[in-house]
């Protein structure tokens, strides 16, 4: 946002930025987008967990590695380079590439929560903000459908809430869209602002249908509060997971639908009745209930490196096993049969050594698996899954020892978790 808007503004402000320009004139470069994205894809290469594991050159194709050697070996040069010319870069490109102003996306930014640009909702919010805007100014608003535009804002949000955090892998290509319950507290902002305008002397248009009433946005903010309840529980914080679980059960109570199984325990039991819901398992099938829970620990937790998220889920499916959640169908009681479930220690590792292993998954997305799971889990699956990991993993032309190693106290010494690879490799 602050950075100059002509290279004459960034030369007058920061004279030395000639010799960075010079710099990247005796190593072959422009102070272009092209540049720009170079830099972009070296760092994202460079930051690769991925890359840690497989067998590949550390920088994409088209980078060039002697120009990053050099102000790798220069500190003040890369600091005027990434402090100085890239937020210039970044500001051209910006605007004249995408048509986009900066002002506005940290404007939007500000108002609706940590957008991550690379996701099709954060744009998605930052055009509609400029069409409410733009309609609210012409003479017949009549024809202009505004609501649909803010409640389409406000659905945006709610899926921010499912999938604004984007995990991005540069090396494997893996895209990982996971929910960001830090979006719940702009989506109440949001609502307030969208009321606002409803209760205002313009109103909102919904063209036909006349001016829109606050009645428009009333399933919209209980689908936000049956969601925000959730993702708070499993990813966020469990004291907001416990103020929208109040304020859900308050409005349920208003439409006289508090009597519901789901709305009768704990925070634990709804999330648990819901989470069955969403995973398509019957309340009913406790083993295969826990294995879901469990398996999301491991795709969600382990595998982005989430620790607090695998903790999360494996909480809830121990509060499932000792039977504190409420019953399928009310009035009915789902009770273990301790005769058929196996200790939960047990029922956690078979379950672990069942994903660790299994094929269909991606070989990379079970290796981060592995490097995060908890050194007593790797222990106790280990013997019985490292012939079949050695396998699978010289078949997709890795190194097991990189993908899998050996836990500590194993035969051989586990090597430390992988973080990053070097330029020079």
């Amino acid at each position: 946002v602050d950075a100059p808007a002509s290279l004459i503004e960034l030369e007058k402000d920061t004279p030395e930025i000639n010799e960075a320009l010079e710099f990247l004139d005796s190593n072959g470069l422009k102070a272009d987008e092209e540049t720009l994205r170079m830099l972009g894809r070296a760092i994202m290469y460079l930051a690769s967990f991925d890359a840690t594991i497989v067998k590949t050159s550390p920088l994409p194709p088209g980078t060039n590695k002697e120009f990053l050697l050099a102000i790798q070996a220069d500190k003040e040069m890369a600091a005027l380079i990434f402090n100085d010319l890239v937020p210039y870069l970044q500001k051209r490109v910006l605007e004249d590439h995408y048509q986009m102003s900066p002002d506005r996306m940290l404007d939007v930014m500000n108002r609706y929560g940590p957008l991550d640009w690379r996701h099709g909702d954060s744009h998605g919010i930052y055009w509609s903000e400029q069409g409410v805007k733009v309609s609210r100014a012409l003479e017949r608003r009549e024809q202009i459908n505004e609501l649909s535009l803010v409640r389409g804002r406000l659905m945006m949000i709610i899926n921010l809430m499912r999938s604004g955090k984007i995990d991005y892998d540069a090396v494997s290509k893996r895209i990982d869209l996971l929910p960001d319950p830090r979006f719940a507290p702009k989506f109440e902002t949001a609502i307030e602002d969208a009321l606002e305008l409803i209760n205002s002397d313009q109103g909102v248009a919904a063209a036909d249908f006349g001016l829109a009433e606050e009645a428009d946005l009333f399933a919209t903010w209980e689908t936000f509060l049956n969601l925000a309840t959730i993702l708070n529980f499993l990813y966020g914080d469990e004291a907001e997971a416990q103020k929208y679980f109040k304020q859900y059960k308050k409005l349920l109570s208003q439409q006289g639908f508090d009597e519901e199984p789901a709305f009768q325990g704990t925070l634990e039991n709804f999330v648990a009745i819901r989470f069955a819901d969403m995973a398509e398992v019957k309340l009913g099938d406790l083993r295969q209930l826990i294995d879901a829970m469990i398996r999301r620990s491991l795709v969600q937790g382990l595998a982005q490196g989430n620790l607090k998220t695998f903790n999360r889920f494996i909480k809830l499916a121990k509060a499932v096993y000792d039977k504190r959640y409420g019953a399928a169908e009310r009035g009915e009681d789902t009770m273990l049969d301790y005769n058929k479930l196996l200790p939960f220690p047990k029922l956690l590792e078979n379950s672990f050594q069942k994903v660790i292993t299994e094929e269909s998954l991606a070989i990379l997305l079970r290796a981060r698996m592995w490097a995060w799971a908890p050194e007593q889990l790797r222990q106790s699956v280990y013997q019985s899954t490292k012939d079949t990991l050695e396998r699978q993993a010289l078949a997709a032309d890795l190194d097991p020892l990189r993908a899998f190693p050996p836990p500590q106290g194993d035969d051989q010494s586990a090597s430390e978790k992988p973080t990053t690879t070097s330029i020079s490799e």
